[in-house]
């Protein structure tokens, strides 16, 4: 599907899964606190994501960082906190170049680690995707969040939104035979059904979708995607 997809993993099945299907994998976060990095998921996957608050040396945390990765085989890491502009310049000169590094895109940064991948979010829903593509950093990493929900639609009253496994949904479409429709804004299917009186919206993504968003991302110039396992999975299973 894409160049450089990576899929971020909740246990060592679906780390296995992922690989199997021909996914780079990023592990559940690795806490760095009070000094100490401790990783609570001992298995082995590409990248490492790495949170928390860190109030020791910059030299302890990389030293920290690659000794693990060292001992998991990682080939790179997901730096998900906060550092002064200036600490991440120093920060990314403390490793290895052949160590990938990623971290979340800070607007507020007045310095660009060369050696960071810096990861921007894309909205999952409510608002065109196309123009929110336009405005990423060209080059940079994306983290893309995969629509699967169902909205309760209230006359008078807030929308009341909920999450939709893959299986739920399929149960839904395969009962209920409903037809289905592109929102050409979001990149995203949908269909309405009404039951007791209530209206429910249904946004998803689809392998179709997918394909479609990782195709503009190309064309941007992105070549690296940040995915969660749990909603790509879904995907893989359709014909």
């Amino acid at each position: 599907m894409f160049t450089d997809m990576i899929v971020a993993v909740g246990s060592p099945a679906e780390c296995q899964a992922a690989k199997a299907a021909g996914f780079k994998t990023m592990s559940p976060a690795w806490h760095a606190d009070n000094g100490i990095v401790t990783a609570p998921s001992p298995f082995f996957c590409d990248i490492v994501c790495v949170s928390g608050r860190w109030e020791g040396s910059l030299e302890a945390l990389a030293k920290g960082l690659m000794e693990e990765c060292g001992r998991f085989y990682a080939r790179g890491l997901f730096l998900d906190f906060t550092l002064p502009a200036a600490s991440w310049d120093a920060l990314s000169s403390l490793f290895p170049k052949e160590l990938r590094l990623f971290a979340p895109y800070q607007e507020t940064m007045s310095a660009r680690a060369k050696n960071i991948f810096w990861v921007s979010a894309l909205p999952a829903a409510g608002e065109g995707f196309g123009e929110a593509v336009l405005r990423l950093p060209e080059g940079e990493a994306v983290y893309l969040p995969l629509i699967r929900r169902k909205t309760k639609i209230t006359r008078g009253g807030p929308a009341e939104a909920c999450p939709l496994s893959g299986e739920e949904l399929a149960k839904v479409i395969q009962e209920k035979k409903p037809g289905i429709y592109r929102s050409s804004g979001q990149m995203a299917d949908y269909f309405t059904l009404s039951s007791d009186g209530q209206t429910y919206f249904y946004l998803f993504d689809s392998k179709e979708t997918l394909e479609e968003k990782l195709s503009l991302l190309q064309r941007r110039g992105i070549r690296t995607v940040f995915v969660l396992w749990d909603g790509l999975a879904p995907l893989l299973k359709e014909a």
